[in-house]
């Protein structure tokens, strides 16, 4: 419940399998040293397992899924050090085009994080401006490239094609499939750090 896999049981995986616009996943389980461990996600077209997806992709589909708090996020500085986030929080709005016949999609994430891993008690600005920037292009290039791949495999754990459906007049599922691989989404990621709280 308080880490990094998105929010999943059998009311939640029937409700994807049969909607519309969305598809399933599952946590992947996998046993190390006598300890049953979550090891990734899986995703489902259908009734059929897809691929899997590694910690760090499940951990920001999970923030893409919607509002949610705890969890610890990790990425390299550009001096090859690495710092850690605690999740205070994220936030997450999916917004559709206007243009109906070929709507675009924009995702606008607002993650609030307090520094859990960081060399000396305080930073300055401009080094918590270039930790907000890392995290910030880091987020954005892994959800987007997780979008991208979504959009290859033909599923759609995020349930866009519900979110479109609600906003959209006679909406077709078998157009969207097939609109969906070419629809233009994009990703706006926005990352708040409070001084308060930086702790060595």
């Amino acid at each position: 419940r308080n880490g990094l896999v998105p929010r999943q049981n059998l009311h939640d995986f029937e409700y994807s399998y049969l909607g519309q616009g969305m598809d399933p996943f599952l946590p992947i389980l996998s046993l190390q040293n006598n300890q049953v461990m979550i090891s990734g996600l899986a995703l489902f077209k259908d009734d059929k397992y897809v691929r899997p997806l590694n910690e760090k992709q499940m951990s920001v589909t999970k923030l893409l899924l919607g509002d949610t708090e705890y969890g610890t996020f990790e990425t390299k500085m550009d001096n090859g050090s690495y710092i850690a986030l605690k999740n205070l929080g994220s936030k997450v709005n999916y917004r559709i085009g206007k243009d109906l016949k070929s709507p675009r999609v924009t995702i606008s994430l607002t993650f609030n994080g307090e520094i859990i891993d960081a060399k000396g008690n305080s930073l300055t600005k401009d080094e918590l401006d270039n930790i907000k920037y890392v995290f910030e292009k880091d987020l954005t290039s892994t959800g987007t490239d997780l979008i991208q791949l979504f959009k290859k495999e033909r599923v759609d754990p995020l349930g866009l094609g519900d979110i479109v459906r609600s906003k959209t007049r006679h909406w077709n599922e078998e157009k969207w499939k097939q609109e969906y691989q070419a629809m233009n989404i994009g990703l706006n990621v926005k990352v708040n750090l409070p001084e308060m709280g930086i702790r060595k």
